[in-house]
């Protein structure tokens, strides 16, 4: 029964890059609107050059086949 006070006791306790963690969180908050912003961006700019179709072309300048 005593060990299982203590290890409840010893889960309680922050270590100190835990509370500065926190503290810094707190006192700056993320700005979340534009980073969901930029990160929407770039994964339309990465679906968009995935999905547009790209041309080979020979030597004189005459299309070989075409890539989808």
């Amino acid at each position: 029964m005593m060990v299982a006070k203590k290890k409840l006791k010893l889960k309680k306790q922050w270590t100190t890059g835990q509370i500065a963690l926190k503290r810094f969180n707190t006192a700056y908050p993320p700005d979340t609107d534009k980073l969901n912003e930029f990160k929407t961006a770039g994964s339309q700019q990465q679906v968009s050059s995935l999905t547009r179709s790209t041309r080979r072309r020979n030597h004189y300048g005459e299309h070989l086949e075409e890539n989808q």
